[in-house]
């Protein structure tokens, strides 16, 4: 596995600030990446507590899934596509919630990718302890062609 310093997570989503929630990559080849978030204040989803709910992982290990597709996008010269998240399987929490002013590894393996349709095993770690705060298998789908898809999603509830 490289160091991944060449592009930013900015660059590798097809988010916009402030729903871009993962802090940084730190790690990306063709089959794992591993990117880190830090909890403190400014952060959204932050509770009185200034923690953040561990439901939120979900969303965290799926922008590190797509920073995972945009990493291989950019490799190939490709531009950075919207995709789908479908859905967890066996979405296990250890913790109720990220604690303030801690740091957390969220680690996404490849498992397969077929015709769009992909599936990654994640866990989100605390780095200081690599205490494992929750995990899922994360399912998502990426459209060739994100207009014509939406098109005949249209057409299909009419």
């Amino acid at each position: 596995m490289s160091n991944f310093f060449e592009f930013s997570v900015d660059e590798l989503l097809p988010h916009a600030q402030p729903m871009i929630l993962i802090d940084k990559i730190i790690k990306c080849d063709n089959c794992v990446i591993e990117s880190e978030v830090c909890v403190n204040q400014n952060k959204l989803f932050v509770d009185e507590d200034s923690n953040i709910p561990i439901w939120v992982g979900i969303e965290y290990m799926a922008q590190t899934v797509a920073a995972f597709i945009g990493y291989q996008a950019k490799n190939k010269a490709e531009a950075i596509k919207i995709g789908f998240l479908l859905g967890t399987r066996k979405f296990l929490a250890h913790k109720t919630s990220f604690k303030k002013n801690s740091s957390y590894r969220i680690e996404a393996n490849h498992l397969f990718d077929d015709q769009g349709l992909g599936s990654f095993d994640c866990k989100i770690v605390d780095i200081n302890n690599n205490t494992i705060f929750c995990e899922a298998k994360i399912n998502a789908y990426q459209p060739d062609d994100i207009k014509s898809y939406l098109a005949n999603l249209e057409s299909e509830k009419k």
